[in-house]
């Protein structure tokens, strides 16, 4: 990972269930056994998720024992938390395929060696139907209803499948099962982390503290990052690609992103944007912060220059074309969109080939939703065809 940070200034991105305005070293006096989940629902990490995973790297340096607990078992109900409908059920064999990238996008910021890592399926696979009845009587139907987006849903009249309703028990279950002493993960599971120390109460086990990280917004500035919502920034890419995206980002947006990724100080950004300073030029600062957290600071610097002389317009054809599409698209339609590909067989086929680029980022998968904003890049080949999108 690129720069340390200093946890006084890391607490001000977390809500915390204590009291008061504390840091985590206030907060974790003492080491603890410190939970953290993970559902293999997307192949790929994003920097959404990085704002808990650097959280975590900061109490392992600080000696807590950190438990990653890979949810191969939740993630065939997938987690409801914000969803407006339904998730379509995962296969086996898709949860395995994403699962197999998780821990490696990790490594590279926590010490794996002493992380311990679970599996849900362990014990969830154990359990038989009167078993997960028995687990049940602990909650009532009220007290998981009153989620707001259960609450948002049933008013909508929108479809609750009664799987869903599981979902809070299951991972509530699994701090009973690991002896959780905290559980960290974004605002959106408070919910689900306050359950666990209900349950935990219910079988004679000391409260987990509740740690929430603050949820990242999107690409769109506006929902929260999420590959639902096609407006991540995946942490599996090269620096320049992470850039070129960030970059993009509407300006409204990166002091969050400053505050929940970076240790810049605000107040200090905050008053060159008064100053009248170029917010393009806040956000060069910021990206490059991020990159540097990410890789390091040569990375960084690589990656500000390629934006500068590649995306920034410099080595770009002169004769690049221009196109004007709005919306959401998933990844095949916008290469036919663009007439990159002649038909949808040879769009997939470039994809499975590597062969289309998004701001120098590899497409791999056909499904993948794509915002598309002003100033997108999308390539095919490294001499073929690039189309410049404007919304």
């Amino acid at each position: 990972m690129g720069s340390s940070f200093d946890i006084e200034e890391l607490g001000r991105a977390i809500t915390y269930t204590a009291p008061g305005n504390v840091s985590l070293a206030q907060l974790f006096p003492k080491k603890l056994r410190i939970k953290y989940g993970v559902d293999p629902t997307a192949p790929d990490l994003h920097l959404g998720h990085f704002v808990v995973i650097r959280t975590l790297a900061a109490l392992q340096k600080m000696g807590h024992t950190v438990v990653l607990v890979v949810g191969d078992a939740t993630a065939r109900i997938g987690d409801p938390s914000g969803r407006n409908r339904t998730r379509p059920v995962l296969t086996h064999r898709e949860i395995a395929a994403n699962l197999k990238t998780y821990v490696d996008q990790v490594k590279g910021f926590l010490n794996m060696a002493k992380v311990k890592i679970v599996h849900n399926g362990q014990w969830f696979d154990m359990l038989n139907f009167t078993d997960l009845i028995g687990l049940a009587q602990h909650v009532t139907c009220a007290q998981i209803l009153e989620r707001d987006d259960f609450t948002l849903r049933l008013k909508d009249r929108t479809d609750i499948g009664l799987h869903e309703l599981y979902y809070p028990l299951m991972q509530a279950y699994d701090s009973v099962k690991i002896r959780a002493e905290a559980e960290i993960g974004g605002t959106d599971q408070i919910f689900n982390m306050l359950l666990g120390r209900d349950l935990q109460r219910k079988f004679h086990q000391k409260e987990q503290i509740v740690l929430g990280c603050e949820l990242l917004v999107g690409t769109d500035g506006i929902k929260k990052m999420s590959k639902s919502y096609g407006n991540t920034i995946s942490l599996n890419q090269k620096p320049e690609a992470m850039y070129t995206q960030l970059m993009q980002v509407p300006d409204e947006a990166m002091l969050s992103y400053a505050r929940a990724l970076t240790t810049l100080k605000l107040n200090e950004l905050e008053v060159e944007l008064k100053r009248g300073t170029n917010p393009k030029d806040v956000k060069h600062t910021i990206s490059h912060a991020i990159v540097e957290e990410l890789f390091d600071l040569p990375a960084a610097t690589r990656a500000r220059t390629h934006f500068e002389r590649v995306v920034g317009g410099g080595e770009l054809p002169s004769n690049i074309a221009t196109r004007h599409i709005k919306g959401t698209h998933t990844a095949l339609d916008l290469i036919m969109a663009l007439k990159l590909a002649e038909s949808k067989n040879e769009a997939r086929r470039l994809i499975a080939q590597g062969g289309i680029r998004l701001d120098e980022r590899v497409l791999l998968n056909p499904a993948e939703p794509i915002v598309v904003r002003s100033g997108m890049i999308v390539k095919r080949g490294k001499r073929g065809k690039i189309v410049a999108l404007k919304t």
